[in-house]
């Protein structure tokens, strides 16, 4: 397991898996139809060896970036 992770990458040790939140910081300067592979290099082992993997998060814009966006207020 990597000692830090990527922006907006968390990793559950109880389900062993990578979660990405897209509305970290990092990810919302992406344009639209603008893409971000993230990677994540770790290990997998059975106890004897460890080979090498990677994990591979592609995130597409598909639409403003959320600090694009003005804010609407609903009058009731």
């Amino acid at each position: 397991m990597p000692t830090t992770l990527p922006a907006g990458v968390t990793f559950d040790a109880a389900s062993q898996k990578f979660f990405l939140d897209p509305t970290n910081a990092a990810l919302q300067s992406l344009s639209v139809g603008e893409t971000r592979d993230i990677s994540i290099a770790f290990g997998v082992s059975d106890g004897f060896v460890t080979v090498p993997a990677t994990a591979i998060f592609t995130v597409y814009s598909a639409g403003k970036p959320l600090a694009d966006r003005k804010s609407t207020r609903l009058n009731s």
